[in-house]
């Protein structure tokens, strides 16, 4: 981003006295611009639906002249979460949900649940002086600010060439870390591969979806991990009083590789169970 650019959005910038090109002249006090610049290129190719943070090192003066030596600024680690058009992951249940300010709070308020800050930290709201939010949220503790963030104003997005709504959070890593309590667990990735089955059956309207994903994780082995309703729906070529309800279920094992057969013989045996329980019908049979 070229010099004049980015002092009309940051302000105030670090001025590098050595830049190894003009177009890098300053040294960044935040990442969002360079979150902006993601955003943009991912836009002018044609991903406007996105989700995704960056972390970085942003420099910020001591001293309000200039910079003679190293203690004139100071550099801190920082990580920007940012948000902008469409949330992709939806349920067959939900619309297609437009990300907005409300989003970007769950998305701070999640990473905060992870290391156990959820509860210890207040919401300000527009207190943050700054040139680049239209309407902004604080994350303190007490007095000391760990990040804020909100709507990016649409004369910042112009500069960039970006047209839609875009929502980011910035924190500064070194206070959260300093802050951060509690022991943290985590769960090894899985080594083996899952196995997918999907099925659909048609049943009476009054059967609840709930009552049917209860009754197939109740009965079904140790090795099927998730059920999920992906597709449901009661006309077209269903006869009254019945609809149809379409599941997926994942089967795996931490410690080794599932084969066919016995993903089959799960799966078939679920089939006649749910038949007979609920006097239902398997579709494409």
């Amino acid at each position: 981003m070229g010099p004049k650019k980015y002092a009309a959005i940051i302000g105030n910038p670090v001025k590098d006295t050595n830049p190894q090109s003009n177009d890098i002249t300053f040294l960044r006090k935040t990442i969002v611009a360079s979150a902006l610049n993601i955003v943009s290129k991912n836009i002018k190719r044609g991903e406007k639906d996105l989700a995704f943070f960056e972390i970085g090192n942003i420099f910020k003066l001591v001293n309000k002249g200039e910079i003679k030596s190293f203690e004139d600024f100071k550099e801190e680690n920082n990580i920007i979460l940012l948000i902008t058009g469409y949330n992709t992951f939806r349920k067959w249940y939900s619309e297609n949900e437009k990300y907005d300010f409300y989003a970007l709070k769950g998305l701070v308020n999640s990473l905060l649940k992870k290391i156990s800050l959820d509860n210890s930290l207040i919401d300000v709201y527009n207190d943050v002086q700054n040139s680049i939010y239209e309407y902004n949220f604080a994350k303190c503790l007490n007095k000391s600010v760990l990040g804020y963030g909100g709507k990016v104003k649409s004369s910042v997005l112009k500069k960039f060439d970006i047209e839609q709504e875009v929502f980011c959070f910035e924190f500064d890593l070194t206070k959260l870390n300093n802050i951060s309590s509690g022991n943290k667990t985590y769960s090894v990735p899985l080594k083996f591969p899952k196995v997918n089955r999907d099925f659909a059956f048609i049943f009476d309207s009054v059967v609840p979806y709930d009552e049917v994903k209860s009754f197939i994780k109740k009965n079904a082995s140790q090795l099927l991990k998730s059920v999920t309703l992906f597709d449901l729906f009661e006309k077209g070529d269903i006869e009254e009083n019945k609809k149809s309800m379409a599941f997926n279920l994942e089967f795996y094992d931490f410690n080794r590789t599932l084969t066919e057969d016995e993903v089959d013989k799960d799966f078939q045996n679920l089939i006649t169970l749910i038949t007979n329980k609920f006097n239902a019908n398997l579709r494409g049979s």
